[in-house]
């Protein structure tokens, strides 16, 4: 019993590594008949279309992602103006301590 928990848990209940070309040729049958032979390129071409699309959207988040931490780590710049911080009195105030 417990040599059938282990081996359901490291290795799955189902895996694609532990299916043999009869369960695969099963599968390509009942999808044949289930779409047809005129729609199965199409469909294939669609799943296709679709794994791709989810790769690019991945690498644009993890590059968004990169960037946004890359932009946390360094000070922002802005053209023209110094970053570094002063201490600065508000001119009110300013002229209140001269009279003083």
């Amino acid at each position: 019993m417990s040599s059938m928990i282990s081996t359901c848990t490291t290795a799955g209940i189902f895996s694609l590594k532990d299916m043999g070309l009869g369960e695969w040729a099963i599968i390509f049958a009942i999808v044949l008949i289930f779409f047809g032979p005129k729609r199965l390129p199409q469909l294939a071409k669609s799943i296709g279309r679709a794994i791709t699309d989810f790769k690019r959207g991945l690498h644009d988040v993890r590059e968004d992602i990169e960037k946004d931490s890359d932009e946390e780590d360094r000070p922002a710049q802005v053209k023209g103006q110094d970053t570094t911080k002063k201490e600065s009195v508000p001119p009110a105030e300013n002229k209140s301590a001269e009279s003083r």
